[in-house]
């Protein structure tokens, strides 16, 4: 991940353009350095033979899905209908641009095009993509296609669910509608399920008790309130974000994305730098054939819990300390590299 820096208009907003797009550079270079290489696969992106399978694919799956619903689990063969899936790659986030917004301006966008197109210059043959927070998918998109990105990570794009910013709603008809309006058919969307910043109803940490009770301690003086009915009532408030779909599993979510036409889904924990559930990871790869990539928490020390994913997207680990604000680590990533390398052997 390359946090690219508080864009312009942001509230936390103090470097010239000038300098965001020379530290995203250096970012990205830092990475490419220290073992993030381009990929064997990356010339195979979006092959037009590939886009064709896709497309009978998707008819299969119309043909399946009308019979059936989100239950179903497709026998579809994997080798040639699923998406290309590049061994190393790099993703531009404005990460820094708290606190976000569904709807960020133009300016950001256009910032956000510029530093893709710099990053592209300084690493030609690396596979990379963008996401713009918050859900601003049709943004990425146009970032995407005026950088010469080949992905995006889309959030929200199927079923509602509630966030930090709000209500975040489906977007998938739209978005594709848009992709193809604007020619953009070459560029992959990888498709968040069950978003890490919208706490899933039944993963709420244990730790959260403690700030519970403290905020129910801090409330006024209420007649006739049991403060244990104001924690309850907090504790719903914190942890039902997916409420507006708990009947909906992570793998009937994945497969209504792939009905959809994601290029691929991504599973997360229930915060950025916390690692997933392995136990999704299967889940959802059983119940679809489109890649299934690993969102967050991966580390040294569990990357072998992901072996099954099609693709590791790391930012925190990579960063001194372990924290995503923090410049790149390259022993960091150097040491994670070699593992890897080790692996694919």
């Amino acid at each position: 991940m390359v946090h690219v820096a508080a864009l312009p208009g942001t509230p936390r907003s103090s470097l010239p353009l000038t300098q965001i797009i020379d530290q995203a550079c250096q970012e990205a270079e830092a990475y490419r350095d220290a073992g993030v290489l381009p990929s064997s696969k990356h010339a195979c992106f979006a092959h037009p033979e590939e886009k064709a399978q896709k497309a009978s694919l998707s008819q299969r799956q119309e043909e399946a899905e009308r019979s059936k619903g989100y239950g179903i689990s497709l026998s579809v063969d994997t080798t040639k209908d699923s998406a290309v899936v590049p061994e190393d790659g790099l993703i531009i986030e404005n990460m820094h641009d708290v606190p976000y917004t569904v709807s960020p301006g133009p300016e950001v966008t256009a910032a956000l095009a510029v530093v893709g197109a710099a990053v592209r210059q300084s690493c030609p043959r690396l596979a990379l993509g963008v996401q713009v927070l918050s859900a601003a998918n049709r943004p990425a998109l146009a970032v995407a296609l005026a950088a010469g990105l080949d992905f995006i990570r889309a959030e929200g794009f199927v079923f509602s669910h509630v966030a930090d910013e709000g209500i975040i709603n489906a977007c998938a008809g739209d978005l594709l509608r848009y992709r193809k309006q604007i020619g953009a058919e070459n560029i992959q969307i990888f498709a968040d399920i069950k978003k890490k910043h919208s706490l899933k109803q039944d993963t709420c940490p244990p730790s959260q008790n403690l700030p519970l009770v403290v905020l129910a301690e801090k409330q006024s003086k209420l007649q006739d309130v049991d403060k244990n009915c104001v924690l309850a009532v907090t504790m719903v408030m914190l942890c039902s974000a997916h409420a507006l779909t708990a009947d909906v599993s992570v793998a009937q979510t994945a497969e209504a994305a792939q009905l959809f036409l994601a290029d691929g889904v991504v599973l997360t924990g229930t915060a950025t730098g916390l690692p997933t559930d392995p136990r999704e990871l299967q889940e959802v790869k059983h119940a679809v054939k489109i890649p299934v990539l690993i969102g967050s928490g991966v580390t040294l020390e569990n990357v072998r819990n992901y072996l099954d994913a099609s693709a590791l997207i790391i930012g925190s680990y990579f960063k001194k300390e372990g924290y995503w604000a923090n410049a790149v680590d390259p022993d960091r990533v150097k040491k994670f590299m070699e593992c890897i390398s080790t692996l694919r052997e």
